[in-house]
């Protein structure tokens, strides 16, 4: 059966779905674009993203959703979208939702050509909310006067939307991967979910494990795959995987084999019923997850699945057998880098591994008037939080308010970097020893803390090689706490940036 993956954008009241392929990722609307001389009303200029130029529109306006002539609020986001080897970029509040519809589910509305409706010729009914959503046609938005691509061929790859929108939550609030596979509905954490694929013919098994299915080869590297009605201990029969779910491990990856993607949705725990402490399935679910006017799926505890004895022993073996192939191969081997991309009066990456906590700014703050660098404190996870105004410390005025905070350990303690806001999770796949510090502010003798915590690093090779201004917030927050710097040379960035 025929199927299309959507992503929902949401307008700002309104929404529109389009084919999740063309989703390259999600960005913050810059408070700026460079207008363009005679453009549409609905053009909203361009902007640049890591060297990319960004030709924006305002899909709202475009069709006739939103009047309005004003500013656009902030918080507001881009979709950047890849259509016909270029990209340009869609303003959006945020995209709501990636819904899985069966080929039958598409309705035509009959649109004429060179008609508004034209933009929206389709529409499908959502699958859990049972309310209309119009399908865009970009092949019928590019026959409009005005619209423009760009083709950078200096480009480099993009984080997914998944990735980007995970920032987007409340530090509450966590994203799971609905998948089902025959009638049983699975919940996935998306932290631990690397990637989605078509499953082809299986290799035999090369043991006997409970719910071990076979070997797919994914790019040269062998997976071992698992069916998820065995690992439950269900005994019905189970349909034949039509796609892979591949997890990443502590000590490698495996695969679920699932009939198909549902959706992608956002909980909190208390969404999440505990099973009956005598269900079979107990030990590898956390519980019953049930969001609202959801259909209720089982949620995987995957610490505990990945640690099972017959999936953590075949993942680890695979793991040494592909590193071993790779070596015979003459390959290097490649590692994917993780940076966490934030606006401080300006725009900085710092090694995701050395952030703790991505948190609001807090509503109870107790002041401090010692004169030094910082300005209070907070309680989190029964730590105490320094407060530092990150801009500030980058010689940039204070205004307008932060509104988010980095939280980094110290010692025993943490300290809180006030920031304007996180933009996304950048991740970057490069050979394991191509990341080489070009430049590092530490070189002059007696350079204040901030300037001895900058870094800048080049990682990867040839045309993919990217330029990275990088800010070692550990060793920062270390050096402003009085305490014992860690290193920040290319070894400690590797190790902090891997995923």
């Amino acid at each position: 059966m025929s199927e299309h993956v959507f992503g929902i954008l949401d307008l700002g009241g309104s929404e529109i779905a389009l084919d999740a392929s063309h989703l390259l990722e999600v960005t913050a609307l810059p408070t700026t674009l460079t207008p363009r001389p005679l453009a549409p009303a609905w053009a909203l200029g361009s902007f640049t993203l890591r060297g990319a130029l960004i030709p924006t529109i305002d899909l709202g306006r475009l069709l006739g959703l939103d009047d309005s002539a004003t500013a656009r609020p902030a918080g507001d986001h881009v979709a950047v979208v890849g259509f016909r080897d270029g990209r340009f970029g869609l303003r959006i509040a945020h995209v709501r939702d990636v819904v899985t519809i069966a080929a039958h589910q598409l309705q035509t509305l009959g649109a004429r050509r060179h008609s508004p409706d034209a933009l929206i010729p389709g529409m499908f009914i959502h699958p859990d909310e049972q309310r209309p959503i119009h399908v865009l046609d970009l092949a019928a938005l590019f026959e409009l006067e005005g619209m423009l691509l760009s083709f950078d061929e200096a480009a480099v790859s993009h984080p997914s939307t998944d990735e980007v929108a995970a920032l987007e939550m409340p530090p509450d609030r966590q994203r799971a991967l609905i998948v089902a596979h025959g009638a049983l509905r699975l919940a996935i954490d998306a932290a631990v979910v690397r990637e989605v694929a078509e499953c082809t013919t299986l290799a035999p098994p090369v043991t006997r494990a409970p719910g071990y299915l076979g070997n797919h080869c994914l790019r040269q590297e062998t997976i071992p795959v698992f069916d998820p009605h065995a690992l439950l201990g269900q005994r019905d029969p189970a349909p034949a995987p039509a796609r892979l779910v591949v997890l990443e491990g502590p000590h490698g990856r495996i695969a679920l084999g699932i009939t198909h993607i549902e959706r992608m949705i956002d909980y909190t725990l208390d969404m999440c019923r505990p099973l009956a402490a005598d269900d079979t399935a107990v030990h590898a679910v956390r519980g019953l997850l049930s969001p609202r006017e959801l259909t209720p799926a089982l949620l995987f505890d995957h610490k505990v699945l990945l640690e099972q004895q017959a999936l953590s022993g075949l993942a680890d073996i695979h793991a040494s057998l592909n590193r071993q192939a790779r070596e015979n191969r003459g390959e290097r081997p490649w590692q994917r880098f993780a940076f966490l991309s934030y606006g401080a009066a300006g725009q900085y990456v710092t090694p995701l591994n050395q952030v703790d906590a991505v948190l609001p700014m807090p509503r109870r703050v107790t002041l401090l008037n010692g004169g030094g660098p910082f300005t209070g404190t907070f309680q989190h996870l029964e730590r105490t939080v320094s407060l530092v105004d990150l801009r500030q410390l980058l010689g940039h005025g204070t205004e307008p308010s932060p509104r988010q905070v980095l939280v980094v350990s110290s010692g025993d303690s943490a300290v809180g970097f006030m920031i304007d806001e996180v933009r996304l999770i950048d991740y970057i796949d490069a050979p394991r020893d191509s990341l080489v510090i070009r430049w590092r502010g530490d070189a002059r003798p007696g350079a204040p803390a901030i300037e001895s915590s900058k870094r800048l690093v080049a990682l990867g090779e040839g045309q993919r090689q990217r330029i990275l201004a990088v800010l070692c917030l550990a060793h920062l927050a270390s050096l402003l706490s009085h305490h014992e710097a860690p290193a920040c040379d290319s070894r400690t960035l590797t190790e902090a940036a891997g995923s």
